[in-house]
């Protein structure tokens, strides 16, 4: 198995799937190195890529109305910091500036959605994964709302 399919295979996102399912993302997937300061992607802009963490932290920031840029979330080993990419042409709605070294297991949006494509057990997993992670994502801002609302 490569390097990309064993860092794969310890993510909860990966873990009890098909082996061969995960070598057929793992032979489109790249690993990045990002070290601490790097901005993976602004809040507006046009991006390509998907990314797994698979070590590191990811903090998430919006601009406010202040033109003051304010940390909404911190993501980490596991998570996916934004799935804009593979909505097609959506905008970044946050940044993503890497807080501690971090690599990141990346897929292109087009090579990833032409897998998913012709594969429908490679689809099925990418995107229940990214539900998963989504919903985990929703409970996460709930309880910041609600602990923001009811001090």
């Amino acid at each position: 198995m490569s390097d990309v399919g064993r860092l794969m295979r310890s993510l909860s996102v990966f873990a009890n799937a098909d082996a061969g399912v995960v070598e057929q993302l793992a032979e489109i997937a790249t690993l990045v190195s990002a070290p601490q300061g790097t901005v993976l992607f602004g809040e507006g802009e046009q991006h390509d890529r998907l990314y797994f963490v698979g070590s590191g932290t990811i903090t998430l920031e919006m601009v406010t109305e202040q033109c003051r840029k304010q940390a909404v979330l911190t993501v980490v080993q596991g998570d996916l910091p934004a799935w804009s990419a593979i909505l097609g042409d959506a905008p970044m709605t946050a940044s993503a500036l890497v807080t501690a070294d971090a690599t990141l297991i990346a897929f292109r949006a087009e090579q990833l959605d032409n897998l998913c494509r012709r594969s429908y057990e490679v689809g099925y997993l990418v995107m229940l994964g990214v539900v998963k992670l989504i919903s985990r994502r929703l409970l996460a801002t709930r309880l910041q709302l609600l602990d923001v609302f009811h001090r």
